[in-house]
């Protein structure tokens, strides 16, 4: 899981901000999301690795009619809470997947995600799954 100074960069950053909105509305490809925010396609990426690294995006496979196979994107965030606490910043993350579930597991370098699971099933309206 990604520091609590990491996730706060990943969240400040304008492009990073962009790349999790469209991937809320539904799974995007790179090269749509570098279209979309005129952004070069090596940069998306670059952010696109940062967010799944920190656990903000997930990656799937989809494939066209014709087999071909692509990589689009998903938001797995739902919610991130910022705390000082007797001087120490922490970052509550709720994605995808753990949002239900019953009680939150702390990780170092302070950030806590409520729950755990898989977020390969997740759906956005107007996505074919």
């Amino acid at each position: 899981m990604a520091s609590a100074a990491t996730l706060l960069d990943l969240l400040g950053g304008e492009l990073d901000r962009q790349i999790l909105e469209l991937t809320d509305e539904r799974p995007r490809s790179a090269e749509e999301v570098a279209e979309r925010c005129e952004a070069s396609l090596p940069t998306v990426y670059r952010h696109v690795d940062d967010l799944v690294s920190a656990g903000l995006l997930v990656e799937r496979t989809q494939y066209d009619d014709d087999g071909n196979h692509y990589k689009t994107y998903v938001t797995t965030l739902l919610e991130a809470t910022v705390r000082l606490d007797d001087g120490e910043l922490t970052v509550e993350l709720v994605t995808e997947g753990t949002a239900d579930a019953a009680e939150e597991s702390p990780t170092p370098d302070g950030v806590s995600v409520a729950g755990s699971g898989p977020a390969d099933d997740i759906e956005r309206p107007g996505s074919e799954g």
